[in-house]
């Protein structure tokens, strides 16, 4: 396709920046500007489509799932917040169980706190 001729004003430093990088890249400055500009149309698109995206799926939470949420989310942090607690002391029991009855690193292990290993799941 042919291309069509343009003229741009660049700040001496930068026409300087581009010169080396297109003798670096061994293409021309109009070609290295094409592929700067394709480069930077793509990046735009990517950003709108993420924008479109996140706008579809980025629905806030409703009361119901906030009832159910925020006791998890404070109760995992408790946990986490106090290591020495009993919960955090079955749960290393448990995975010390796990690693003696042959679970690897291509194992998922799933149990829940406070309980017996109930389930493995080979991956």
């Amino acid at each position: 396709m042919p291309g069509i001729k343009t003229a741009i004003s660049l700040e001496k430093n930068l026409f300087n920046q581009v010169n080396q990088l297109a003798n670096d890249m061994h293409v021309s400055r109009s070609e290295l500007f094409t592929l700067a500009v394709k480069d930077y149309l793509k990046k735009q698109e990517s950003k709108k489509i993420l924008a479109q995206l996140n706008a579809a799926y980025g629905d806030s939470s409703n009361k119901e799932e906030d009832l159910i949420s925020k006791p998890m989310l404070r109760k995992q942090f408790n946990v986490a917040a106090n290591p020495s607690s009993q919960q955090t002391r079955n749960q290393i029991v448990q995975n010390k169980q796990a690693d003696e009855h042959g679970a690897d690193d291509n194992q998922v292990v799933f149990q829940p706190v406070g309980k017996p290993l109930l389930h493995r799941m080979i991956l």
